[in-house]
Parts: structure tokens; C-alpha cells; sequence
């Protein structure tokens, strides 16, 4: 997990990927001049950010963002409120507060600061002072939240991009939590100088951490589904990731997996690929490269749309064949699946990829699949050490006097099956 001085370092520039804090909610946004993000109902431009140092808290107030304390001195708790108090005698019906809505909305609307309303709030507050002192904290937290909105400034990485998905739909990244990536990364032996297939529907979250661990030193093969892959999150990066990061990612796709191993050993073309999808059968025998090249012949079209849409797929089918030169020559160090389709055909067809006593990790938000895949591994004689766990991860709230678990967490991390190959003779 990385360090706050880590995060810290440098000053926000033109053209920097960021991720936007505010409260427990991430946006991310590429900082822009004249470029304007829509934060608590609020239009923003980036220009405000140009030049603020990352984790520096900022207050947004009247569509501006300035630096901000992160406890201002006028609505801190007093110090002489004591323990011995009580709330038994405090009833939650607005009657203790002698300010109406439209009092808080007229100041609101007249420009007054967020601290200064909340410094009324409280002073107009009859049964403030009645309030014990861990009472008095979270009212005054639960109106900054609702008075203040502090913005925070960070560079993004794989534990922040997680959080996001988390709070925006973790079933984008398959319930993917931070500790299951962490656990994921070195149970499958991630590192520099490594050949490492993933096979994830995680808009690409895995590859961002697998390609922070890598470096840019070794290969990186991604599996994917359908007839793109979807790699939302290696987007947010931004230039967290360098050129020489990325340049090591190829990608090929899943359902061609089996061609590979129906082809002969000694054929030399490596684009000489089972494309299902081919729409005539005359040309279905014919390379992927080689079709695209004689149909991009002789398209005439105004716009050039066509002819650009064959380009685009000419330049994939040229990457695909690179990735297949590699999957045909095997001998990967390490293999990870996450994915909400069934995981066992996948293993099963993609264990063979992996040189002997290389370690593979397959992971599931349901245990069903695993113990599936689990007992079709054990019969095939190619694993051992075959492992099915469980990830758990607990929140504690660490203050004085009130140490205790997080009242709202998440359940479960999904499980992980893990195991190293063998030479299955």
C-alpha cells in the first residue's frame, strides 16, 4: 500500500490524471484549462486545481476551490465538555434549533462561508451544550458534511481506483476488494521480468496493479471477451502509469484460446487465427491480417469511415497476432482469472499456457465455481497444492473510549483458488 508522502509528491499540472475526493466519493478527471467537473452540485473549473500540491484539502465554496484546515478553530469542540453527560434527555424533533430552513438557505444563498454556518448552526443550537463529548464531535461532523464541502487531491492509483468502483458499483470490478488485488498480485508471483496472462472483467483494475507491480520490465498477455476489451480503468491512470508501463500489455482474444491448441506445432504463421465470427465461409480459411487486408481494397466511401474502421481493425488483428506468437510459445510465469462467468472452462484452457511449477490464482465472488474448478484441476494431474480460501477484511474505528469494529463494512472479498502447475508427463 503506498505511502502518503508517496501520493504528496509533485504539484497537480495541465494534462495530470486526478481523482477528486469528496466525502467518500471519487471522481476522476483529467485537469484541463477551462475544463469544469460537476463536485456536490457544484460546477468547477480545473484551472483552481493547476498548481495545488496532491492530498491538500480544499474547500469548495460559491463554484471556487481554496486550500483548506482540515479543523478550522471556530466550530472545534470545547474543551471542558465532559463524559459524564448524557443524550437520554435530548429528543431529535428540530425544536432545539432556533434557526429555520430558510434562515440556513438565505445565508447559504448571501454568500456566507461554510464554517460561519456552521458556526451558527451550533450556537443557535439549545441542546448543544447538553450533549456529551463524542456527541458534540458528530454533530459537528454531520453538519460540516452538510455545510462544507472539503475536496481532496489525489494521484491515482490501484487502492484509490478500487474505492471509487466500490463506491460507484463494486459489481463493475467483480466485488473485487483491495486486500483480494493485494492477496492476487503475490499468490501469482506478479513481478519485473515476468510473461503473466490475466484473464479479468474488471474494467481492467488487475492490469493497472499488475502493471505497477511489472514496471515496464516483461509481458503482459490479457484475455478478454467479446470483440473489445474493456479497459475503462486503465484510463484513470493517467501518466501514474508511464508509456514504458503500457508498452508491455497485449491483448487476444479468449475464445480464440482453443485454436491454439488445434494447430499444428510447426506452422510459422502466427496469424493464422480461427476468427468465429467470420460473416462468408469462402474466407474463412484465410488469416484474420490477410482478410481485412483484401477487404480494405477497393472501399470507396465518402468519409472514410469504412476504410478507417478496417484500419483499426487491421492494427488489432496485427496486435493479436503478436500476442499469439507468445501464447503459442508458452512457458508463462504466472496466470490470474476474475471474471463473473464460470471460471473452470477458463482454467482448464488456459492452465496449459503456464510453465511447470508456475503459480495460477482464480477468483470468484461465489464459492461454487471455485469447488467446480477445484475438483476438475485435482483429476487433471497438472496442479497441486491446491488451496480454496476466503478473503477477510475488518474496519476498526480507533478513538478514545470508542475502539470497535466499523458499524457498515463490506461481507465478503470473494474467494481465491490457488495452486502451482506441474510436468504432467
Amino acid at each position: 500500500m503506498e505511502s502518503v508522502d508517496m501520493l504528496a509528491t509533485g504539484l497537480v499540472q495541465e494534462g495530470d490524471a486526478i481523482l477528486i475526493r469528496c466525502d467518500k466519493v471519487y471522481k476522476p478527471a483529467t485537469v484541463e484549462k477551462r475544463r469544469s467537473v460537476t463536485i456536490n452540485k457544484q460546477k468547477v473549473l480545473l484551472d483552481d486545481l493547476i498548481g495545488q500540491k496532491y492530498c491538500t484539502m480544499l474547500n469548495l465554496h460559491n463554484n471556487k476551490l481554496t486550500p483548506l484546515d482540515v479543523l478550522p478553530a471556530s466550530i472545534k469542540v470545547a474543551d471542558d465538555a465532559t463524559t459524564s453527560r448524557d443524550n437520554r434527555h435530548i429528543s431529535d424533533d428540530c425544536s432545539s434549533q432556533l434557526l429555520s430552513q430558510s434562515d440556513i438557505l438565505t445565508m447559504r444563498s448571501s454568500g456566507v462561508a461554510g464554517e460561519q454556518i456552521v458556526e451558527n448552526v451550533i450556537k443557535n443550537s439549545a441542546s448543544f451544550d447538553e450533549r456529551t463529548e463524542f456527541s458534540q464531535e458528530k454533530y459537528v461532523k454531520r453538519k460540516q458534511r452538510k455545510h462544507v464541502t472539503m475536496v481532496t487531491i489525489f494521484r491515482p492509483t490501484t487502492r484509490l481506483l478500487c474505492q471509487m468502483y466500490h463506491a460507484r458499483g463494486p459489481s463493475r470490478i467483480c466485488q473485487l476488494r483491495m486486500d483480494t488485488i493485494s492477496q492476487m498480485i503475490t499468490m501469482a508471483n506478479v513481478r519485473a521480468s515476468n510473461k503473466m496472462v490475466v484473464m479479468e472483467t474488471c474494467q481492467g483494475l488487475l492490469l493497472g496493479a499488475a502493471l505497477e507491480r511489472m514496471g515496464g520490465d516483461g509481458l503482459l498477455v490479457h484475455l478478454f471477451t467479446g470483440d473489445l476489451p474493456v479497459r475503462k480503468a486503465l484510463d484513470y491512470y493517467g501518466n501514474t502509469l508511464s508509456e514504458q508501463d503500457r508498452t508491455i500489455l497485449l491483448e487476444y482474444p479468449l475464445r480464440r484460446i482453443m485454436s491454439l491448441k488445434e494447430e499444428s506445432s510447426q506452422s510459422e504463421q502466427v496469424i493464422n487465427d480461427d476468427a468465429e465470427d467470420a460473416s462468408t465461409s469462402s474466407s474463412d480459411d484465410e488469416p484474420p491480417v490477410k482478410r481485412v487486408a483484401k477487404t480494405t481494397k477497393g472501399v470507396v466511401n465518402d468519409d472514410g469511415k469504412e476504410a478507417m474502421r478496417l484500419h483499426r481493425q487491421l492494427e488489432r488483428e496485427k496486435r493479436y497476432a503478436v500476442a499469439k506468437g507468445h501464447l503459442q510459445q508458452g512457458d508463462f510465469d504466472g496466470l490470474i482469472i476474475a471474471t463473473p462467468h464460470h471460471p473452470m472452462p477458463i482454467t482448464m484452457a488456459t492452465i496449459d499456457l503456464l510453465a511447470p511449477s508456475r503459480p495460477f490464482v482464480v477468483y470468484h465472488q461465489f464459492i461454487e465455481p471455485l469447488v467446480m474448478t477445484y475438483q476438475s484441476l485435482k483429476q487433471s494431474g497438472k496442479v497441486f497444492n491446491l488451496q480454496l480460501s476466503e478473503t477477510v477484511l475488518r474496519y476498526y474505528q480507533v478513538l478514545p473510549a470508542r475502539t470497535h469494529p466499523v458499524v457498515q463494512m463490506s461481507g465478503t472479498g470473494g474467494y481465491i483458488l490457488t495452486g502451482t502447475t506441474i510436468l504432467n508427463s
